[in-house]
């Protein structure tokens, strides 16, 4: 029960809150070195979220999961131009 995330490589995480009731909130978070940053150890630049916050912490995106399945759902992301 509460945060949990799933790191499916170095650069991509998939973060949820589970209660009793499962999950409650999902989101999809992918970081990068920011690119112009002075590195804060040698080999290390600090990161930058580039996954748009309306997608993750600033979602209004909604569905319903059910136990009868086969929740597979498809949401049309668009980048900014």
């Amino acid at each position: 029960k509460g945060q949990h995330s799933i790191r499916i490589n170095d650069q991509w995480r998939i973060c949820f809150v589970w209660t009793t009731d499962g999950a409650q909130r999902v989101e999809i978070v992918a970081s990068r070195p920011k690119p112009d940053a002075v590195e804060i150890t040698p080999g290390m630049k600090p990161l930058e979220q580039f996954v748009p916050a309306r997608y993750n912490a600033a979602s209004t995106l909604e569905i319903e999961v059910t136990a009868a399945g086969p929740n597979v759902f498809d949401f049309e992301l668009k980048s900014s131009p």
